[in-house]
This record gives structure tokens, C-alpha cells and sequence, in this order.
């Protein structure tokens, strides 16, 4: 998990979490903040979809 941010400017402040399938597939089980986050969250980036 790498946290991204610091080179970014936004207007409100933000937590950028990555992962990779790999990972998430290794954290989700074991974590309630992931598992929530992943329900009530939102990507905002998806190298798979293409708009």
C-alpha cells in the first residue's frame, strides 16, 4: 500500500490510498476500515475503465 498525495494540490485535504488487485485481495479479510471503505467509498480512478 503506497499513500499518494504530497505532490498533489487539492482544496480539501484528502488520503489517497493504493493497491494493487493483489493486495486488496491480501488486506479486505482482515481489515473493517478497508471493507467499509470499499462499501461506501468511491473510485475515483480505474486503470481498467476507459471513458
Amino acid at each position: 500500500m503506497r499513500i499518494i498525495g504530497d505532490e498533489l494540490e487539492r482544496p480539501v485535504p484528502v488520503n489517497l490510498l493504493v493497491f494493487t488487485s493483489e493486495e486488496l485481495e491480501e488486506y479486505l479479510p482482515k481489515s473493517t476500515f478497508l471493507r467499509e471503505i470499499i462499501g461506501k467509498g468511491k473510485v475515483i480512478y480505474d486503470k481498467r475503465c476507459r471513458v
